[in-house]
């Protein structure tokens, strides 16, 4: 399904296995307008998938611009207030708000308060801190300090708080107070990876390392380029599979020309059904963000574990006081701003043994089943939930 890959779909399927009704409201328009879910005369629609109730609820379209995307998201927003108008929902024990923005949960709290029952909401990100350090917006800026006005009433004013990122939760506390808070990372359905996926092997003569993900500035997929390079003279029978799109991936293809890299390939994404199998050919994986102080807070990555699930070893290049590779012994860690450290690890791993690489792969394995499945963390919430309704 549409909506079968995400967080919340997976994290509802596992709530309905213990009996609670869930309903799952969302915009209309993906990522920058690239797939609208409504028709053009639709202003809202209710569609079931996986037993799951879906409300798809029209937002103006916006292309990749901040004025377009802050319409869109107040829109949302602000249709949060207006859930009475709908006779298919009934009064729900209570409200889950993601952010993805501030403005969602903002509102919800709103409308759990109208309904006189409790709010939970889901830290993703922590705002404004990551729009002051990705966008590179002053601190001071007008829209800023209204983010935080609103950032320290959502933590105030939840009557529970979930979040991806392990470290974050000192800094929500300091606001939170007594709000009971938990950490539940992103995760992933073991049950719908096949089992041979996970069979360690050497694919063909080339040893293969895979990136399989986004090409953005942020990703620093120009270290690899840069490593590959410097290894070109020592004769090393590899090959780097990056697969994937975004707006770097046009500078990437002409920097891997001027560099003369012809064992790195790049391909198109992979559909979602797919990943896994085409995951599959790589005999290990290498994950990498550029250095940015947004990472204090850990990291919560789908496409980490879906590397880790397939169970190959990692070359792990972030900035972060969460390291699951370091923890699970599942890989090599590398500074993401040095290419040298990169291709030393690639070396590393290069020279090592196949019984080595598939105790790394194992580990990997292993570490994600027990921390990032999503029947697991279904459970936790589900407990968390319990928990909350019983305080109440």
């Amino acid at each position: 399904s549409r909506a079968g890959g995400t967080r919340h779909h997976r994290l509802a399927c596992e709530l309905i296995k213990y009996g609670h009704q869930v309903c799952i409201i969302a915009s209309n328009s993906r990522y920058m307008g690239s797939e609208d879910l409504l028709k053009e005369d639709e202003k809202n629609r209710f569609e079931k998938i996986d037993e799951i109730q879906y409300l798809w609820i029209k937002t103006p379209d916006y292309t990749d611009n901040a004025f377009g995307r802050f319409r869109n998201i107040l829109s949302f927003g602000l249709s949060l207030l207006s859930l009475h108008r709908y006779d298919k929902l009934k009064k729900p024990d209570m409200v889950y708000a993601s952010t993805p923005h501030l403005f969602t949960p903002f509102f919800a709290i709103a409308q759990a308060r109208r309904l006189r029952i409790p709010s939970v909401i889901e830290v993703r990100d922590i705002w404004p801190d990551s729009l002051i350090e990705l966008g590179k917006i002053s601190s001071l800026h007008p829209v800023i300090l209204m983010f935080r006005l609103i950032e320290k009433y959502i933590y105030k004013n939840a009557n529970a708080i979930v979040t991806l990122l392990p470290a974050s939760i000192p800094y929500i506390q300091r606001t939170s107070k007594s709000s009971p808070i938990i950490c539940i990372p992103n995760g992933i359905s073991l049950d719908l990876i096949s089992f041979n996926v996970h069979k360690s092997e050497i694919n063909g003569s080339k040893f293969t390392f895979m990136y399989a993900g986004a090409h953005g500035v942020a990703n620093g997929l120009q270290c690899i380029l840069d490593a590959v390079a410097s290894l070109a003279g020592k004769n090393l029978n590899f090959q780097v599979r990056i697969i994937g799109q975004g707006h770097e991936k046009e500078n990437l293809i002409i920097s891997a020309k001027k560099l003369g890299l012809n064992n790195v390939i790049f391909e198109d994404p992979v559909p979602k059904n797919r990943i896994h199998e085409v995951m599959a050919e790589a005999d290990a994986f290498i994950f990498i963000l550029k250095k940015s102080p947004v990472f204090r807070w850990g990291i919560s990555p789908n496409k980490l574990f879906d590397y880790m699930a397939v169970g190959r070893p990692i070359l792990f290049g972030v900035e972060t006081p969460y390291n699951p590779i370091a923890e699970s012994q599942s890989g090599l860690t590398f500074d993401s701003d040095s290419p040298q450290d990169l291709a030393d690890a690639i070396e590393k791993i290069l020279s090592s043994t196949l019984l080595d690489r598939e105790k790394m792969g194992s580990n990997a394995r292993e570490f994600v089943n027990k921390n990032h499945d999503f029947q697991n963390l279904g459970e936790t919430l589900n407990s968390f939930l319990q928990d909350l309704k019983m305080a109440k």
